[in-house]
């Protein structure tokens, strides 16, 4: 795989990681504002299981290969591609690390 179709798939998998982060925190939220206090142990097993979702899918080892894959031949110094690259390198070593 290229640098630039793996480049795509990290941003294609960003994006859609992006969209979870973004439910769980309307999820935290309604659980700091308004949510009934009964609903807190369904609302625990909601955040649990797209935490879950999103850390595997991130920590998978093709997102190792595509973010190596950039690195291997990197973008100029400077460009936003290359600044992605070096923060979702250490995002996923952080995750990887980490259960």
């Amino acid at each position: 795989m290229t640098r630039d179709e793996s480049y795509a798939c990290l941003c294609a998998q960003g994006g859609e990681l992006q969209c979870f982060h973004s439910a769980l925190s309307l999820l935290w939220w309604d659980e700091e504002t308004g949510m009934p206090p009964k609903a807190l142990a369904w609302r625990s097993r909601q955040v649990e299981a797209i935490a879950a979702y999103v850390h595997r899918r991130f920590a998978a080892p093709e997102v190792g290969s595509w973010i190596a894959a950039c690195e291997d031949s990197p973008f100029p110094q400077g460009s936003v591609e290359r600044a992605n690259v070096v923060l979702w390198r250490e995002e996923y070593d952080r995750a990887v690390k980490l259960p």
